[in-house]
């Protein structure tokens, strides 16, 4: 499938981590509009200044507010997205006790973000957007049975 990249929002999840950010200016670079996720909008605009510095951003940049460990704002960060790329995961400050303090947060963000994704028609979802071009692992239809169990 062939496709105008600047035709396609692509919604990238934990839009302020290391690696989200690489994939934020990679896709930008290749004429991708992109919404970041972001626990908080007062990371905006140093994101933005980050990467205006390795890319000319114009209009094509904008973040929505969606937490992985609450239900609102997912269906606003995947509301006109063709593609979702999620890479938020929990990164606490100090080590945790428990090995759930870590599982528990990534697999409910990761739900939340692929029921919003289903229920607001991405059309796919992958990892692999940013690295061949062509890449996105599941195809429409293939999250549709995701449950909460």
């Amino acid at each position: 499938m062939t496709h105008d990249p600047a035709d396609c929002l692509v919604t990238v999840t934990g839009a302020s981590g290391f690696i989200a950010m690489h994939c934020v200016l990679r896709l930008l670079r290749e004429g991708y509009r992109v919404r970041g996720t972001l626990r908080s909008a007062a990371r905006g605009a140093s994101i933005r200044a980050t990467l205006e510095k390795h890319v000319d951003i114009a209009d094509r940049l904008e973040f929505a507010i969606a937490d992985l460990t609450r239900d609102d704002g997912w269906a606003d960060a995947m509301a006109g997205a063709r593609y979702l790329l999620h890479v938020a995961s929990p990164l606490p400050r100090k080590p945790p006790k428990h090995e759930n303090e870590l599982i528990e947060p990534a697999r409910g963000g990761a739900l939340r973000a692929l029921e919003a994704a289903h229920v607001q028609g991405v059309e796919g979802v992958g990892d692999d957007l940013v690295g061949g071009g062509s890449g996105l692992r599941s195809r429409p239809g293939d999250h549709a049975g995701v449950r909460r169990e």
